[in-house]
């Protein structure tokens, strides 16, 4: 008996330091690094399955009304408002089916709910499968939409869901059922509608601006102008000699062996070692490599590539700034999944010089081929709201006559956001950006 217990432990102790051995070796670059050693180990048991390492894409942002014709917009899916909305959405693809359904924005907006808006067309069929749970798509007319609609029943227990066609915003899919988050969502909903910080939002389509290209939330001033703090920004990474750098690198390196930095004549940092490479740019712009080509043939879907990208960002400790998902693109290279800062529920746009000098048309740029992280990129700074106060009293039909007069037609308008412009000033003010399918157009927020 005892040399059997023997055998046992001899066993678990062997496979307790192969799992350490292989952790051990596993760099931070492919996208685990934030399980534990545990994990692996209970791995071995549970699920070596890797499409089971899946994310929902965010929306960018959330519209939520309470059924009065204005709404608050949340960026990012980090709030009660996002997250009971997808709880509710995870729910109802489980247990009910999808019904064919029309769809018109002045009918469904009367309701309290929520609007989550993506910045990309996303498809059905991947995004269902993100919840790990099969979905019945036989039949449907909406193969992709770009807008949900979770509009919970006063009964506090039915909801109803619209998957909103991004190529016909009159048609839609509906769902509808019980959720155990419906009264969570109620709730969320009226302690968000409640808050005043001088804006709100009204949708295009409801309030009758029929000429835009589809619904856009604009942003309203409650009183005749909209006050609000300037915005600062900080480096993330700060770097003055090749130790700092190193040091301030160091996430990005978790195989310390055979690490070489050097600096050129441009202050550019160059970081290495045999899969890695680590730029950093005189103008504060970072750049990651990752050569290992280990998991390139890795069968790869939305979902998991997003998991990737996410659990990549979520390592780097730098960021101190929120973040959403702006855009989503697929190239040879794989997905490209591009991300902009914001502040206080609005968003931060590089302005066209410092886009051109940077080489980036967003803050952050991240490639993912395989589920892994090949490509990294992005403005190395964080943002916050200043002591200096500003002002904005020139409404979004300014903006939009100022497009205009520019060359844009109405119906082309994709979106009209109300944000901060990164010109690389001490203090950053709001403007208007007018965005079409090809260019985004600037109008300044105060006369």
């Amino acid at each position: 008996m005892d040399s059997r217990k023997g055998s046992i432990r001899t066993i678990i102790v062997c496979i307790l330091v192969a799992a350490a051995v292989f952790q051990t070796g596993m760099l931070w670059l492919n996208g685990n690094s934030s399980h534990n050693f545990f994990y692996y180990v209970s791995g071995i048991f549970r699920n070596t399955n890797e499409s089971s390492n899946i994310l929902a894409v965010s929306p960018a942002k959330t519209a939520v009304g309470d059924g009065d014709s204005t709404f608050s917009l949340l960026y990012g899916g980090e709030n009660d408002a996002v997250e009971y909305s997808g709880n509710i959405i995870s729910d109802l693809v489980s247990s009910s089916d999808f019904e064919n359904s029309k769809f018109m924005w002045s009918d469904v907006l009367k309701y309290r709910c929520t609007v989550l808006v993506f910045s990309f067309s996303v498809p059905l069929n991947e995004y269902t499968s993100s919840f790990n749970k099969k979905a019945n798509l036989s039949d449907v007319d909406v193969n992709n939409f770009q807008n949900i609609v979770v509009v919970p029943s006063d009964d506090n227990e039915n909801s109803t869901v619209y998957f909103v066609s991004s190529d016909d915003e009159n048609k839609s899919l509906m769902l509808r059922g019980k959720s155990q988050y419906t009264n969570k969502l109620i709730n969320a909903i009226e302690n968000i509608s409640k808050s005043d910080n001088g804006i709100k939002y009204i949708s295009t389509s409801q309030s009758g601006f029929n000429i835009f290209n589809s619904n856009i939330f604009v942003a309203q001033w409650t009183q005749d102008k909209f006050q609000y703090n300037t915005l600062v920004k900080t480096p993330a990474i700060k770097v003055s000699n090749k130790n700092e750098f190193e040091s301030e690198t160091d996430e990005y390196f978790k195989d310390y062996s055979g690490r070489r930095t050097s600096v050129d004549s441009n202050n550019t940092y160059t970081e290495s070692n045999n899969t890695t490479v680590l730029k950093y740019y005189d103008d504060g712009v970072l750049e990651y490599f990752n050569y290992n080509d280990s998991n390139t043939n890795s069968k790869q879907t939305l979902s998991s590539a997003y998991f990737a990208c996410v659990q990549f960002l979520k390592n780097d400790s730098s960021i101190k700034t929120n973040y959403y998902l702006s855009d989503v693109k697929m190239t040879g290279d794989g997905l490209i999944f591009l991300f902009d800062y914001y502040v206080n529920n609005m968003p931060v746009v590089l302005a066209k010089d410092l886009s051109i000098r940077t080489d980036m048309d967003h803050a952050m740029e991240i490639v993912v081929k395989g589920n892994t992280v090949k490509k990294f990129k992005k403005y190395a700074y964080n943002y916050s709201l200043g002591s200096k106060k500003a002002y904005a009293d020139r409404d979004f039909l300014s903006a939009m006559n100022d497009a205009m007069a520019g060359g844009i037609n109405a119906n082309m308008i994709d979106d009209m956001v109300f944000g901060y412009m990164d010109e690389n000033v001490d203090n950053m003010e709001c403007n208007w950006f007018v965005k079409t399918p090809d260019t985004v157009f600037c109008s300044k927020a105060v006369n």
